[in-house]
């Protein structure tokens, strides 16, 4: 099996928030292939408003903790995850706001949770990871009921050596026998992810689809040792229904368009 990656480039000069007059590329940069540049006193197309129209929230029967994420299926039904030290469950809600199921619950057992990460809907499933028990939970949609759980076995990536020291920690659902698998690694003051297709069965079957800095952390002069600051520049990635990945590294607002064809 092959997959195929073409590359295009975009800069935005808008470094920070700072307005300069000069619109030069960075010269680590003007070597790029495919490279777009825009100007930063371009316009907007379009404006985006947010109106409340729905409100989720506990009731007789649900108490709700620390929420982390939510998913929407196609009935417009709203799961919300809450993930806390000995409670974790993702809770299902109607339309209209109101409770009508919790799926999972904390613990090591079939469709049980003890961390829960970037729940998601595809063809018909909910899908969701635990990065500490190395498992994604499977739900249907149809029943709102456990599924099966596909094991993210350490030992099925052991020959890669990049992933030495690597945990999974996001993926992301592309359709029932392909997930894209997002490793985390830290190396020194930066931290690094990497990116492989995996089957249902928890095989990757992939060479690394991209390798992008998640964050680079400031070190302190005094001892050396790593300053987490939610200042620190970042790594970002979005996926699309048509599978163009869209990386950006924010430190120079540099988006990167990945297309996978397999």
């Amino acid at each position: 099996m092959k997959f195929f990656l073409t590359l295009i480039l975009l800069i935005v000069l808008c470094i920070g928030c700072v307005q300069t007059d000069s619109e030069e590329v960075p010269e680590h940069l003007s070597e790029i292939e495919n490279l777009t540049v825009y100007p930063s006193d371009v316009n907007p197309q379009n404006d985006i408003q947010f109106t409340r129209t729905q409100v989720f929230e506990e009731s007789d029967d649900l108490t709700i903790g620390q929420i982390s994420e939510i998913a929407v299926d196609g009935q417009e039904r709203v799961y919300i995850s809450e993930a806390t030290q000995g409670h974790a469950a993702i809770h299902v809600f109607e339309p209209d706001g109101s409770y009508l199921t919790s799926l999972g619950g904390y613990g090591e057992g079939p469709g049980e949770f003890r961390s829960i990460i970037n729940p998601q809907i595809v063809e018909g499933k909910l899908y969701a990871l635990d990065g500490r028990e190395l498992k994604i939970n499977v739900y249907s949609l149809q029943s709102l009921s456990f599924k099966n759980s596909i094991q993210l076995d350490p030992g099925k990536w052991s020959h890669l050596e990049e992933l030495n020291g690597a945990f999974p920690s996001d993926f992301t659902v592309l359709d029932s026998n392909r997930i894209l698998l997002t490793f985390l690694k830290s190396d020194g003051r930066k931290e690094l992810l990497f990116r492989y297709m995996m089957n249902s069965s928890g095989e990757i079957i992939s060479d690394k689809i991209i390798e992008q800095v998640s964050a680079e952390h400031f070190v302190r002069p005094d001892d050396d040792g790593i300053f987490f600051s939610p200042f620190s520049s970042s790594g970002l990635l979005a996926i699309t229904e048509n599978e163009n990945l869209f990386t950006i590294w924010t430190e120079e607002i540099l988006f990167k368009k990945i297309h996978i064809r397999w």
